[in-house]
């Protein structure tokens, strides 16, 4: 956690430090030493796993394809976490983190996750606050491992353009940064239903340009090496309607799939064609300058355009549609 943060998160945190005593045992474990295989209190360890067990199943019940979406990402985090070297035990808490770390969306409706239109500035919002419920619905549950935390942070990116805290390099925890290369990957390789998926071509190349940037760079290139290996490892729960390189149909979108933008950049680009000024959708953001100034630039790239008059005219075509 960083200075000054607080919150359900950072008590939870703090009070596992107090309990546990010691340090990370490398720069990649998220379990402190105390929890090797040999000491580790059973009987917390079996609660953990089934409180870990119970939620998975709740999050299936709400909405099978977030379900889905869960159980692929905690298997490439399981994935990434070994080739990585972490000890198993640790490898165990990311595995779980990555299987509930859009948990926060059981408190949106199911209407809202199946809209095939694009998202208001107030829904953008609303889906980004996720991270943060899910942290707060986890906090209290006493897990071995820093789950809420590595829920709250799976947003964050190093160069600090993530959310909700706009983390910068080695303030995010490093089981976070493995699962947000793990859902990427995913969330990438799979249709959604505003979207088509971009394949995993498109994936693999979106870790390579953010790498070391946005996403730990040992960790993609953990990742694009086990795709380029077999990606029938990579993504072994695709089930019949699978591609063979491993992207997933689910339900087609009704609608032409849109100009991928992340959601924090979709919320900037809407504030820009209302006539926003960057500072004051830094201000009504709570974001810095240059974190706006980064997300605008990016939004430029993706969206073929030059300046603020071609992104204004590309958010208007694409809100017309």
């Amino acid at each position: 956690m960083t200075e000054g943060e607080s919150g359900p998160g950072a008590r939870a945190a703090e009070s596992r430090s107090e309990r546990l005593g010691a340090p990370h045992q490398s720069p990649w474990d998220t379990t402190p030493a105390q929890f090797a295989d040999q000491e580790r209190p059973a009987a917390l360890l079996r609660i953990a796993r089934a409180a870990g067990a119970a939620l998975v199943r709740t999050i299936d019940l709400h909405d099978p394809r977030t379900g889905w979406h869960h159980r692929q990402v905690g298997h490439l985090a399981g994935l990434i976490a070994r080739k990585l070297g972490l000890s198993e035990i640790a490898t165990e808490g990311i595995c779980l983190a990555a299987s509930l770390h859009d948990i926060g969306k059981v408190e949106l409706p199911r209407s809202m996750l199946d809209q095939t239109a694009r998202l208001s500035v107030a829904e953008l919002q609303r889906l980004q606050a996720h991270a943060q419920v899910g942290s707060e619905l986890l906090c209290e549950i006493d897990f071995p491992w820093p789950v809420a935390e590595m829920v709250l942070q799976h947003h964050e990116r190093l160069d600090g353009s993530g959310y909700p805290a706009g983390l910068t390099g080695k303030s995010i925890l490093p089981g976070a940064q493995i699962i947000a290369v793990a859902d990427v990957l995913a969330a990438m390789t799979a249709d959604r239903a505003y979207r088509a998926t971009p394949g995993l071509a498109a994936a693999l190349d979106e870790l390579r340009q953010g790498r070391g940037v946005l996403y730990d760079a040992a960790a993609v290139d953990v990742c694009v090496a086990l795709c380029e290996r077999d990606p029938s490892v990579v993504f072994p729960d695709a089930g019949p309607a699978a591609r063979p390189d491993g992207t997933v149909r689910a339900t087609p979108p009704t609608t032409a799939p849109q100009v991928r933008l992340t959601a924090q950049q979709q919320i900037v680009m809407h504030l820009l064609a209302e006539g926003r000024s960057t500072k004051d959708i830094a201000r009504s953001l709570g974001l810095g300058l240059g974190t706006v100034k980064v997300h605008l630039s990016r939004a430029y790239r993706t969206l073929g355009v030059r300046n603020r008059v071609g992104a204004v005219r590309a958010v208007i075509d694409e809100s017309g549609r």
